[in-house]
């Protein structure tokens, strides 16, 4: 459902923007985010890397 939300706003020249947390950072994650939030026309994108305690 998200993903048609977006494209129903791509389809009418709204721009979107994108927070992502990440739970489980990893090598390369932060590239395939970045080409996934750019193929889908984000405009801005935040990231959090969630927090652990201990």
């Amino acid at each position: 459902r998200v993903v048609k939300g977006i494209e129903t706003l791509r389809r009418n020249g709204l721009p979107f923007a994108a927070l992502c947390v990440v739970s489980d950072p990893r090598p390369g994650l932060a590239a395939e985010l970045y080409q996934f939030f750019l193929e889908l026309g984000c405009e801005v994108l935040g990231v959090n890397i969630e927090e652990r305690e201990g």
